[in-house]
Protein backbone atom coordinates (compact mmCIF):
# COMPACT_ATOMS: atom_id res chain seq x y z
CA UNK A 1 0.00 0.00 0.00
CA UNK A 2 1.52 3.48 -0.90
CA UNK A 3 0.47 6.35 0.57
CA UNK A 4 0.63 10.26 -0.66
CA UNK A 5 1.68 13.21 1.75
CA UNK A 6 -1.07 16.07 1.42
CA UNK A 7 1.34 18.74 2.99
CA UNK A 8 2.28 21.19 0.49
CA UNK A 9 5.34 21.77 -1.56
CA UNK A 10 7.24 24.72 -0.23
CA UNK A 11 10.21 26.02 -2.66
CA UNK A 12 13.34 25.52 -1.77
CA UNK A 13 15.41 29.30 -2.12
CA UNK A 14 18.46 29.22 -4.31
CA UNK A 15 21.83 29.90 -1.78
CA UNK A 16 22.91 33.54 -1.54
CA UNK A 17 24.72 34.29 -4.89
CA UNK A 18 23.33 32.22 -6.69
CA UNK A 19 21.46 34.85 -9.23
CA UNK A 20 24.69 37.63 -8.49
CA UNK A 21 26.75 37.29 -11.93
CA UNK A 22 30.32 38.19 -11.77
CA UNK A 23 29.90 41.47 -14.11
CA UNK A 24 27.50 42.78 -11.47
CA UNK A 25 30.41 43.26 -9.13
CA UNK A 26 34.00 42.96 -11.00
CA UNK A 27 36.35 45.94 -11.17
CA UNK A 28 36.38 47.04 -14.65
CA UNK A 29 40.10 48.78 -14.40
CA UNK A 30 42.63 46.10 -14.33
CA UNK A 31 46.17 47.44 -14.48
CA UNK A 32 47.70 45.09 -17.57
CA UNK A 33 51.27 44.55 -18.97
CA UNK A 34 52.24 42.60 -21.97
CA UNK A 35 53.93 39.73 -21.61
CA UNK A 36 57.42 41.33 -22.50
CA UNK A 37 57.18 44.42 -20.01
CA UNK A 38 59.94 44.73 -18.01
CA UNK A 39 59.79 44.32 -14.93
CA UNK A 40 60.19 47.73 -13.50
CA UNK A 41 56.84 48.98 -15.13
CA UNK A 42 55.12 45.65 -13.66
CA UNK A 43 56.29 47.07 -10.03
CA UNK A 44 55.18 50.36 -10.54
CA UNK A 45 51.37 49.36 -11.41
CA UNK A 46 51.97 46.70 -8.39
CA UNK A 47 52.92 49.57 -5.76
CA UNK A 48 50.63 51.92 -7.47
CA UNK A 49 47.66 50.03 -7.32
CA UNK A 50 45.79 48.53 -4.19
CA UNK A 51 44.81 45.43 -5.63
CA UNK A 52 48.85 44.10 -5.97
CA UNK A 53 48.22 42.44 -9.11
CA UNK A 54 49.09 42.82 -12.64
CA UNK A 55 47.21 40.83 -15.58
CA UNK A 56 49.64 39.96 -18.10
CA UNK A 57 47.44 39.96 -21.72
CA UNK A 58 48.56 39.76 -25.25
CA UNK A 59 48.02 42.27 -27.95
CA UNK A 60 44.67 41.13 -28.23
CA UNK A 61 44.37 41.59 -24.14
CA UNK A 62 43.92 37.79 -23.86
CA UNK A 63 44.93 36.62 -20.59
CA UNK A 64 48.40 34.85 -20.52
CA UNK A 65 49.78 35.64 -16.78
CA UNK A 66 48.85 36.98 -13.62
CA UNK A 67 51.49 39.02 -11.18
CA UNK A 68 50.88 39.61 -7.15
CA UNK A 69 53.40 40.97 -5.33
CA UNK A 70 54.19 37.38 -3.85
CA UNK A 71 55.13 36.02 -7.61
CA UNK A 72 57.37 38.79 -7.49
CA UNK A 73 59.33 38.27 -4.14
CA UNK A 74 59.64 34.46 -5.12
CA UNK A 75 60.37 34.65 -8.77
CA UNK A 76 63.55 37.19 -8.35
CA UNK A 77 67.00 36.33 -7.03
CA UNK A 78 67.90 36.80 -3.68
CA UNK A 79 70.11 40.45 -4.52
CA UNK A 80 66.94 41.45 -6.19
CA UNK A 81 64.29 40.39 -3.53
CA UNK A 82 65.33 43.14 -0.64
CA UNK A 83 65.02 45.97 -2.83
CA UNK A 84 61.81 44.53 -4.59
CA UNK A 85 59.92 44.54 -0.69
CA UNK A 86 61.52 47.88 0.01
CA UNK A 87 59.69 49.36 -2.92
CA UNK A 88 56.55 46.97 -2.38
CA UNK A 89 56.54 48.49 1.55
CA UNK A 90 57.67 52.07 0.56
CA UNK A 91 54.81 52.48 -2.43
CA UNK A 92 57.33 55.41 -3.34
CA UNK A 93 58.19 55.40 -7.08
CA UNK A 94 61.06 53.37 -8.61
CA UNK A 95 64.52 55.14 -8.61
CA UNK A 96 66.36 55.40 -11.64
CA UNK A 97 68.55 53.12 -10.20
CA UNK A 98 65.81 50.64 -9.39
CA UNK A 99 64.94 50.86 -12.77
CA UNK A 100 68.15 49.97 -14.65
CA UNK A 101 68.24 46.68 -12.35
CA UNK A 102 64.78 45.58 -13.16
CA UNK A 103 64.92 46.43 -16.52
CA UNK A 104 66.86 43.25 -16.97
CA UNK A 105 63.79 40.92 -16.45
CA UNK A 106 60.19 41.34 -18.17
CA UNK A 107 56.94 40.02 -17.19
CA UNK A 108 56.53 36.82 -18.57
CA UNK A 109 59.38 35.51 -16.16
CA UNK A 110 57.34 36.42 -13.04
CA UNK A 111 53.74 35.74 -14.42
CA UNK A 112 51.75 32.89 -12.99
CA UNK A 113 50.63 30.59 -15.71
CA UNK A 114 47.67 29.48 -16.89
CA UNK A 115 45.69 31.75 -15.61
CA UNK A 116 42.41 30.53 -13.65
CA UNK A 117 39.47 32.98 -15.44
CA UNK A 118 35.69 33.26 -14.97
CA UNK A 119 33.50 34.76 -17.12
CA UNK A 120 30.86 37.39 -17.00
CA UNK A 121 28.02 35.56 -16.38
CA UNK A 122 29.84 33.34 -13.72
CA UNK A 123 27.92 33.20 -10.18
CA UNK A 124 29.44 34.50 -7.05
CA UNK A 125 28.84 31.20 -5.41
CA UNK A 126 30.85 29.63 -8.47
CA UNK A 127 33.39 32.48 -8.43
CA UNK A 128 33.62 31.88 -4.72
CA UNK A 129 34.22 28.10 -5.15
CA UNK A 130 36.80 28.82 -7.42
CA UNK A 131 38.93 31.25 -5.01
CA UNK A 132 38.96 29.31 -2.25
CA UNK A 133 39.59 25.81 -4.00
CA UNK A 134 42.57 27.26 -6.11
CA UNK A 135 43.95 29.89 -2.79
CA UNK A 136 43.88 32.85 -4.62
CA UNK A 137 42.41 35.91 -3.83
CA UNK A 138 41.50 37.28 -7.40
CA UNK A 139 40.26 36.16 -10.57
CA UNK A 140 40.44 37.75 -13.77
CA UNK A 141 37.09 38.28 -15.94
CA UNK A 142 37.33 36.88 -19.83
CA UNK A 143 34.64 37.34 -22.58
CA UNK A 144 34.16 34.35 -24.69
CA UNK A 145 37.19 35.34 -26.57
CA UNK A 146 39.43 35.27 -23.36
CA UNK A 147 39.67 39.31 -23.53
CA UNK A 148 40.26 40.54 -20.02
CA UNK A 149 37.10 42.73 -19.11
CA UNK A 150 37.41 42.87 -15.28
CA UNK A 151 39.07 41.67 -11.86
CA UNK A 152 36.61 39.93 -9.21
CA UNK A 153 38.52 39.23 -5.77
CA UNK A 154 37.48 37.03 -3.11
CA UNK A 155 36.55 40.03 -0.61
CA UNK A 156 34.06 41.72 -2.64
CA UNK A 157 32.39 38.60 -3.21
CA UNK A 158 31.98 37.74 0.22
CA UNK A 159 30.70 41.44 1.12
CA UNK A 160 28.07 40.46 -1.19
CA UNK A 161 27.30 37.75 -0.34
CA UNK A 162 27.16 38.62 3.76
CA UNK A 163 24.86 41.07 2.38
CA UNK A 164 22.63 38.51 0.57
CA UNK A 165 22.52 36.69 4.00
CA UNK A 166 21.51 39.40 6.31
CA UNK A 167 19.23 40.81 3.37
Amino acid sequence: MTSTSTAPLRAVAPPPGHYVQVSQMMMPQVPTVLAQAPLAEVVELLVSHARRRVVVVDADRRVVGIITDGDLIKRVNESERSGIVQLLTRRLPLGQSDKVHLSQHTAAEVMTSPVITVRPDTSLLEALRLLLSHHIKRLPVVDAEGRLVGLVGRGGVLQILNRELEG
